[in-house]
């Protein structure tokens, strides 16, 4: 099945309906994608759900020329990619690339900035290294000493307070 034109605009518009499509459509390709390049489940999991977070921030950007699953595979592949290096090279970096814009600079303070004002800081700093910089969440345990357990029960527990928060913002604009 290919992903029509008005699910994408849909999509772009946030509807709930739109992404379950798009998820259910494409999401064992996100997985083997990942799963190929990582050789490992757990990492493939990170990586399906960092795709589609990833989508989802940058969907306003996709001009629809009939291709949607080349976006999404290019979307997973470079998520995968970026995993696997992190992973080769097993170091946390917090600078900001030579080549970034000011744009995303901003963006990423915009980014920090609402998560230490919506979550605590311990939240704040899961979410940021799970999304931004693409840690797993083994890796996160790792480095504040906790069970994985209870860094996923705090990961999701401050992705429902992020999506109320948007929700309820949605809702005002």
């Amino acid at each position: 099945m290919i992903v029509d034109a008005m699910v994408i605009q849909d999509l772009k518009k946030r509807k709930k309906y739109a992404f379950n499509i798009i998820y259910k459509q494409y999401y064992k390709l996100v997985y083997y994608i990942a799963l190929d390049i990582v050789k490992d489940e757990t990492a493939a999991q990170d990586i399906l759900q960092d795709t589609f977070i990833k989508l989802m921030n940058d969907i306003e950007n996709y001009v629809d020329n009939g291709n949607f699953k080349q976006y999404i595979a290019t979307i997973a592949k470079n998520c995968a990619l970026n995993a696997y290096r992190k992973r080769k090279n097993n170091k946390e970096t917090l600078s900001i690339p030579d080549n970034a814009s000011y744009e995303e600079d901003n963006s990423l303070f915009m980014v920090s900035i609402t998560l230490n004002h919506l979550l605590d800081k311990e939240e704040a700093k899961i979410v940021y290294k799970k999304v931004i910089l693409d840690y797993s969440f083994q890796e996160i345990a790792d480095e504040m000493k906790e069970s994985i357990g209870l860094v996923q029960g705090k990961y999701y527990k401050a992705l429902k307070i992020l999506r109320k928060h948007y929700e309820e913002e949605k809702r005002w604009t």
